[in-house]
């Protein structure tokens, strides 16, 4: 069983990081939509309706690449990590533009929050850290995951709090078929100020673990979980 699981792990992991990833880069907004199913954005375009810009709190589940090509109503904002290599960056960059989504630096996310502060915007930030080293360790919070202790990024709850904007998970999930998905937005908070630090990411990362239990092979970190049990095995 464990064996049958750590191949569905890998194969879904080259099916996004190669085969998906390098259509979203000659495919349309249409054509991906054919495949990610957003399904109902009228919670997203309800805060838009209310001049409020929301954030987006994603995990390396399913394909949260594609992501990028929700039609929302407000801009969209992608935090992401810069490459080295500075002309493939931009390359990234532009291409991202083409489904009208800004990638933006997530070495200085309070510069973005700031800089469009006077527009609505939907920002989203991937939290799932796994990888912790000593410089990390104020930017974390470690919470039971799975039967043991992992660690999340507070960011997207922090900025919310200093904004006061709604925090929405991207429950992203396989669909039928190979290279197919939908999703559905949950809210985690909509009074994000009145939260005590911890509560939202808390919430957040509970509806991840629903998802992993339920589908395993879909998360991208799970890789590491297998490895180590198949190592103590």
């Amino acid at each position: 069983e464990l064996k049958q699981l750590i191949k569905a792990v890998y194969q879904h992991f080259f099916d996004v990081m190669f085969v998906e990833a390098l259509k979203s880069f000659t495919a349309s907004s249409e054509t991906l939509l054919k495949r990610f199913d957003p399904c109902d954005l009228e919670l997203v375009n309800d805060y838009y309706k209310q001049h409020k810009s929301v954030i987006v709190v994603m995990a390396h589940y399913a394909n949260w690449e594609w992501a990028v090509t929700f039609p929302f109503l407000s801009k969209g904002v992608a935090f992401y990590k810069p490459l080295k290599n500075k002309y493939i960056d931009q390359y990234l960059r532009r291409n991202r533009a083409r489904h009208h989504c800004e990638l933006a630096s997530v070495d200085n996310p309070a510069l973005v929050f700031l800089k469009h502060r006077h527009e609505l915007a939907v920002y989203a930030l991937i939290a799932d850290k796994q990888n912790v080293k000593k410089r990390d360790e104020k930017r974390v919070i470690w919470l039971p995951f799975l039967g043991k202790e992992a660690p999340f990024l507070l960011g997207p709850e922090r900025y919310a709090k200093a904004f006061d904007y709604p925090v929405l998970y991207a429950f992203i999930q396989r669909g039928q078929g190979r290279g197919h998905y939908r999703h559905r937005f949950v809210l985690v908070s909509d009074e994000s100020k009145a939260e005590v630090i911890g509560d939202i990411t808390k919430k957040w990362v509970g509806l991840l673990e629903q998802q992993v239990i339920e589908d395993p092979a879909a998360w991208l970190w799970f890789w590491a979980t297998t490895r180590s049990r198949q190592q103590k095995l």
